[in-house]
C-alpha cells in the first residue's frame, strides 16, 4: 500500500461503485489516475439529496487521507459521461468489476487507468464491444504480471503465422506446438489466430472468440470462484 505525505489530495477518477451510508452521505469506490482504488465518504449537497454520482464519467475529486474510508471534499465532472447504453453499459460494469476484484486499494495503476479510459471510449456507440474488452483484459493481465505471449511458444520458438500450424494453450505455461493425436488438455488455436491477437486485430469472429476464451481462462484463477455479477446481465 502506498503512503503519501500530504493529507489532502486531488486526482482524476472514475466511479466504480456507490452505495448509501446515511441519509445525507454515500460511500463511493473510485478508480483514480495516480492513487489506484480509493474508497471514501461523500456528503450529499443539502439541495441535492437525490444526487447520484454517475459511472463512466471522469471526475476531479479532492479528498482527505485518513482511515480506510477517506473524506471526499468535492467531486466535479470533467466531461460528460460516456454514452454507454444496453449491452455497452453491461460491458462498462464488467470493466468496473474487474478493477474492483483485481486491483488492491491505494496501489497506483496509471497504465491500467489509461486502458480503462480507452476501453470506455471504445464502447461508446455499442457497435464493437469485443475489441475494447479484449484490449483491456490483455492490458490488465500484463500489468498484473500475467501477460500472455502470442509471439513465442513455451519453448521460445516464434509462433508461426499459419492457419495449418496449431498450438495448445495452458494457463501459466503459454502455447506449445500441438500435433494431431497428441493428448489435448486445454484449447488449441492456429498460429494465424494467435498472431492476430498479438497484433490486437479483432476483425474476425474466430479471433474474437479465441481471444475471449484465452482471456477468460487467464482471469479465472485471479478472480476466484465468486461469479462476476456483470456477466449475469448478458444471460
Amino acid at each position: 500500500m502506498s503512503t503519501y505525505m500530504s493529507d489532502d489530495v486531488t486526482d482524476n477518477a472514475y466511479i466504480l461503485h456507490s452505495r448509501a451510508y446515511t441519509d445525507s452521505r454515500i460511500i463511493i469506490e473510485f478508480f483514480t489516475e495516480n492513487h489506484g482504488r480509493v474508497a471514501g465518504i461523500f456528503r450529499l449537497p443539502s439541495k441535492k439529496r437525490h444526487f447520484k454520482p454517475q459511472p463512466f464519467t471522469l471526475y476531479t475529486i479532492h479528498w482527505r487521507w485518513g482511515a480506510e474510508l477517506k473524506t471526499i471534499l468535492f467531486l466535479d465532472p470533467i466531461a460528460n459521461a460516456e454514452a454507454l447504453v444496453g449491452k455497452a453499459s453491461y460491458c462498462g460494469l464488467y470493466l468496473n468489476e474487474l478493477v474492483l476484484r483485481l486491483l488492491s486499494k491505494e496501489d497506483p495503476s496509471p497504465e491500467i487507468f489509461a486502458a480503462y479510459s480507452a476501453a470506455l471510449k471504445g464502447l461508446v456507440g455499442g457497435q464493437e464491444l469485443e475489441a475494447p474488452l479484449r484490449h483491456f483484459e490483455l492490458g490488465i493481465l500484463a500489468e498484473l504480471g500475467y501477460a500472455v505471449d502470442f509471439d513465442f511458444d513455451s519453448s521460445g520458438n516464434p509462433i508461426a503465422a499459419s492457419s495449418s500450424v496449431v498450438y495448445l494453450f495452458k494457463v501459466g505455461e503459454g502455447f506449445s506446438l500441438y500435433s494431431v493425436g497428441q493428448k489435448q488438455v486445454g484449447h488449441v488455436y492456429s498460429g494465424a489466430i494467435l498472431r492476430d491477437i498479438s497484433a490486437r486485430n479483432f476483425s474476425n469472429t474466430p479471433v474474437k472468440n479465441a481471444a475471449k476464451q484465452i482471456c477468460r481462462a487467464c482471469l479465472a484463477p485471479l478472480l476466484g470462484a465468486k461469479p462476476l455479477k456483470s456477466r449475469e446481465l448478458f444471460l
